[in-house]
């Protein structure tokens, strides 16, 4: 199908309508909704498409402190936990020192935050919706289990801090 020149009028127009439909196809009874409650959103894999970096992160830095893990196991027994908690577990089962917990910590976080920089980027379509959000009067929130600064540099690199309540 041929693209077709529209106005921005008509852009916004569609892009609004597109948005409800998303909406009421994701929460039907989004008028129900209290404002006071308002929206809490994920980070990783809502919010963000950063899932996959805090995954090759972890498993690059377990890398460079000599243990091997495949991405299978990553998902299939620690893909969503904290860090920390995916060490601790790992020091519990014999699978890596603990005097090595610290500097995996600190090598993934560098790694993270080099992803970050290299692929995350504004996002049109979520500051659209979460501007239309907030003009509503809707309270919005991130949930996530990324550390502060993380969360911080994801939110700001899509443009989508403004929108959230600190």
């Amino acid at each position: 199908q041929p693209l077709k020149d529209v106005s921005e009028a008509s852009a916004k127009r569609e892009a609004t309508t597109a948005i409800r439909q998303l909406l009421n196809d994701e929460v039907p009874n989004l008028g129900a909704i209290n404002k006071e409650f308002g929206f809490w959103k994920d980070l990783d894999g809502v919010l963000v498409d950063a899932m996959a970096w805090h995954e090759e992160a972890f498993l690059a830095a377990l890398r460079s402190a000599g243990y091997v893990m495949t991405t299978e196991e990553h998902r299939e027994q620690y893909a969503g936990m904290p860090t920390k908690a995916k060490l601790v577990h790992l020091v519990k089962v014999g699978g890596i020192d603990p005097r090595k917990v610290e500097g995996i910590m600190r090598s993934k976080q560098a790694l993270t935050m080099t992803y970050i920089e290299l692929h995350c980027t504004r996002d049109p379509q979520r500051i659209y919706l979460l501007h239309h959000f907030e003009a509503a009067g809707y309270l919005l929130g991130c949930v996530t289990n990324c550390i502060k600064g993380t969360t911080i540099e994801l939110l700001t690199r899509t443009g989508l801090l403004p929108f959230v309540s600190q």
